[in-house]
């Protein structure tokens, strides 16, 4: 598409290394295309409308966020090769990222962790996560190929919490 001139709006991941990556900028650069890497959960309703409710400072000051995303989709082809994207951390994992990234104002972290379950193929089928910050704030975040995850997010703050529903993963879309 980039080099037929047409704008390339990317759903993560936009290539499977730096390499893909840097290969598509350069030909959006030398085609003078627009290209970007985008989570289209982000363009939700749902996403203003909790900028909103966590702005209005009814759970207080956020301590925590919970998010997981899971699907049974081990036994799809593509989730068999590494080569293909098939892997918890390139499939899934951008979604329960990007929410603690939005509920937390993109801050950058302090300290990460992350264990996962590497197949015989190579291929990362879960992965759990968890992020502090500065502040003191932490984010715990899950993910599955061979599970189906409840795909929802918990917000604690300071005055209470709020289970979070809202379609922020493809899997509840």
């Amino acid at each position: 598409m980039l080099k037929c001139g047409k704008t390339v709006i990317c759903e993560k991941t936009m290539g499977l290394n730096l390499k893909h990556c840097r290969e598509l900028l350069d030909i959006a650069r030398e085609n003078k295309i627009f290209l970007m890497e985008a989570i289209w959960t982000r363009c939700f309703p749902d996403y203003e409308i909790l900028r909103k409710e966590l702005d209005s400072g009814e759970v207080g000051d956020i301590v925590q966020v919970y998010a997981t995303a899971g699907c049974s989709n081990a036994e799809v082809e593509r989730m068999k090769s590494k080569d293909l994207g098939g892997e918890s951390i390139s499939d899934l994992d951008c979604y329960p990222l990007q929410f603690a990234s939005f509920v937390f104002d993109a801050r950058c972290p302090k300290d990460t962790a992350a264990l996962g379950y590497i197949n015989e193929n190579g291929v990362d089928l879960s992965m759990g996560c968890v992020i502090t910050f500065e502040t003191g704030q932490t984010a715990i975040l899950s993910t599955h190929t061979r599970s189906d995850f409840p795909n929802d997010a918990v917000i604690i703050g300071t005055k209470g919490s709020s289970s979070i529903l809202v379609p922020y993963t493809v899997n509840n879309a």
